[in-house]
């Protein structure tokens, strides 16, 4: 499980950031935090802002450090990467594409940006891993993982650091050490050629990351490509087929099934045909609806199945830009319910999103911990906080009583639009006013 996320100087976010999935010391809906070794978790955390606050670029910076890790071991040849997962582009990305720092000021636009993440594996042990990078590649890289017994120390599986000229591969074996040696290059990460060089402490990492999901819903020409994501196998699975008509069920009661065809269009390329099963009015027989004839909504769930079955079957974490988009709050309640209750969710797998529907604040879902804001100042700097963190004006802590969708809206929290630029719209109208005189 994921504990800690901490990025610098990415996008809007120049300053040192944290995204804390760690339980704070607060009473609410304990039974939904996790305990995993020594920690306790947190399974949703859900980000606001306003447009263009930043809120976006925490779940990037995130992704970035992702497909970096299971990417740069590309960058130095022209091999193009296994895509046969659909979380990944076809396209090949260079290390240029993964160079992202804060642009307005001269010393961040030529900077380092570093990322690290602290996770829970599969033994309970933590692992610490993070990496800085600049114009002129990877400039320090760390990983150190520490055993699940109270007051272990964290141990040092390896060090790099350019300025020092030091590379500490101490806690790799011997020969697969010397391999690395040989292999590594300034835009290569350790962690992905240990993949390569099948260096299993290194291939652990490289797992973890390559099994973070994300999907880009605040896109509208990738929400038109994901709605249309069917999930693999769909075909030739029958019990997939009903785990799916089942699960879109849930909210839709007329369905009762679906169908699955391999068919080519007039192009001669081949795709999958879906159709839906509805009940008709008398009950006694099913029509078949064609997906492009179903909401948007259904086509959203259909295309979130196999990215929800993988993640909640493999305990992973799953990132989601713009959740809310195309559903009715119901719906979103329906998903969240997944992560939060132990039952539905054994494996401890995580989802973190971005939303704008401020009903879910006062769903008596969250707890304030997974309530997180970003802002953005007058100068293009974005900011990243916690509801459990924030103080407001007298100085006191945000109580758990208190009606955050309201305070929210009102901008007790910050995180929310600077409307004044709709006077234009005012002043136009006056000048019309003026003309028709």
């Amino acid at each position: 499980m994921l504990q800690q996320f901490n990025f610098e100087n990415f996008n809007s976010f120049r300053d040192e950031m944290s995204l804390d999935l760690s339980a704070a010391k607060i009473s609410e809906f304990e039974n939904t935090v996790v305990k995993v070794g020594n920690e306790k978790l947190l399974p949703v955390i859900a980000i606001y802002g306003a447009n263009a606050s930043g809120k976006s670029n925490v779940l990037s910076a995130l992704r970035n450090m992702c497909f970096y890790v299971t990417n740069s071991h590309f960058n130095d040849d022209d091999s193009i990467r296994d895509t046969s997962s659909e979380r990944y582009s076809i396209e090949k990305m260079h290390f240029e594409d993964y160079y992202n720092p804060f642009l307005f000021d001269k010393e961040s636009a030529n900077g380092r940006s570093e990322f690290e993440v602290f996770y829970t594996n599969k033994e309970e042990k933590t692992v610490n891993y993070g990496f800085s990078m600049d114009r002129g590649g990877v400039a320090e890289e760390w990983l150190l993982i520490t055993a699940k017994s109270r007051g272990s120390k964290p141990k040092l599986i390896f060090r790099r650091d350019r300025d020092e000229g030091l590379l500490d591969l101490s806690g790799i074996p011997k020969k697969s050490a010397e391999n690395l040696r040989i292999a590594l290059s300034s835009k290569a990460l350790i962690v992905s050629l240990g993949m390569v060089l099948k260096i299993d402490v290194l291939r652990n990492v490289f797992e973890w990351f390559n099994q973070v999901t994300f999907i880009d819903y605040g896109n509208l020409i990738n929400l038109l490509r994901v709605n249309y994501t069917v999930p693999a196998g769909i075909v030739d699975d029958e019990n997939l087929r009903k785990r799916i008509a089942s699960f879109l069920a849930s909210f839709d009661n007329s369905i009762v099934g679906l169908t699955a065809k391999n068919v080519k269009n007039e192009d001669d390329m081949e795709y999958v045909r879906i159709r839906l099963l509805h009940k008709t009015v008398d009950g006694e027989r099913t029509y078949p609806l064609p997906l492009s004839a179903e909401s948007d909504g259904t086509k959203k769930m259909l295309s979130m199945f196999g990215p929800l079955d993988r993640v909640l079957t493999s305990g992973s974490v799953l990132v989601v830009d713009e959740l809310n988009a195309k559903l009715h709050p119901l719906l979103m309640r329906h998903l969240l319910t997944l992560f939060l209750d132990p039952e539905k969710n054994p494996n401890h797998a995580q989802l973190v999103f971005t939303c704008h529907d401020a009903w879910l604040l006062k769903s008596g879902l969250l707890r304030r911990d997974e309530i997180w804001f970003t802002e953005k100042d007058e100068t293009g700097l974005s900011n990243l906080y916690s509801l459990a963190d924030f103080v407001d004006d007298e100085g006191f802590k945000i109580r758990k009583d208190a009606d955050y969708e309201k305070n929210y809206l009102l901008g007790k929290y910050g995180a929310i639009p600077t409307l004044e630029a709709l006077d234009m719209f005012e002043e136009r109208a006056d000048e019309g006013a003026d003309g028709d005189e």
